[in-house]
């Protein structure tokens, strides 16, 4: 039985969805999955050995990899068909800005970082851009614009 504390993995074609659930089970991990618009999702147990997650998460990135392959030969190239991932960045003035990247990328990034530490990423390079200021680091320290928290 599964808690409420769970990974997921999110694959973009059923054929590779269908080996990931397929491996999961040969290790005898309890699995509970989704498909809605092309994407499926199987969710396991948070809580397992360390090793084990490494290696999951290992043979999910041989199908992702897998995932992407099958969509580009099944998706004919032109003009209709693209794929690019939006963030959306707050301007100073109030007005909304899209960044467009590579889906790729921004799956990579996500995988290291949350949302909330991206929106603040991006807010110190938008706030560096619109309020360009040659300064080093240390110049603010000395004078008083940035303060370190005590740790103690």
């Amino acid at each position: 039985m599964m808690n409420d504390d769970l990974l997921d993995y999110v694959l973009f074609h059923q054929t590779a969805h269908d080996k990931f659930t397929e491996y999961l089970k040969s290790i005898n991990i309890p699995t509970k999955t989704s498909h809605c618009d092309g994407v499926f999702e199987t969710c396991i147990p948070a809580d397992i050995d360390d090793i084990l997650a490494d290696e999951i998460e290992s043979r999910y990135d041989e199908l992702l990899d897998l995932s992407r392959e099958l969509l580009a030969g099944e998706t004919p190239q032109g003009k209709g068909n693209f794929s690019i991932a939006t963030i959306i960045v707050n301007l100073k003035s109030g007005k909304a800005s899209n960044a467009h990247i590579r889906p790729d990328l921004l799956y990579r990034i996500m995988n290291v970082i949350d949302e909330k530490e991206l929106e603040e990423f991006t807010q110190a390079i938008v706030e560096a851009v619109e309020n360009p200021d040659d300064r080093s680091f240390c110049q603010k320290v000395r004078e008083g614009e940035i303060e370190f928290e005590n740790s103690e």
